[in-house]
């Protein structure tokens, strides 16, 4: 027999706590028939359902960066234009 501890994939633990939310008197049952402990799956909803809000908004640090990333993503265009109106006024001159 292994011992040690059994490892879980995140798509079966949502699997697992999307089926306990959709039917919470049978969260028993669910323990039951997965071999699990109703703390496992209690400490799996909390976890769940405290990451949900960043499903739909993300985080205000996600935000930031994601326009940050949009300032530097407008800024290197705005310096490739340049660069090209600049090419275009100095010829190459080569050496």
């Amino acid at each position: 027999m292994k011992s040690g501890r059994r490892t879980f994939s995140a798509a079966y633990k949502t699997h697992i706590v999307l089926e306990s939310i959709g039917s919470p008197s049978s969260q028993t049952k669910i323990c039951r028939r997965e071999l699990l402990s109703l703390e496992t799956l209690k400490q799996w909803k909390e976890q769940f359902l405290s990451n949900a809000v960043a499903a739909f908004g993300g985080s205000r640090a996600q935000q930031e960066h994601e326009e940050s990333i949009a300032r530097l993503e407008r800024l290197v265009g705005q310096l490739t234009i340049e660069n090209s109106i600049l090419k275009k006024f100095r010829p190459f001159r080569p050496q």
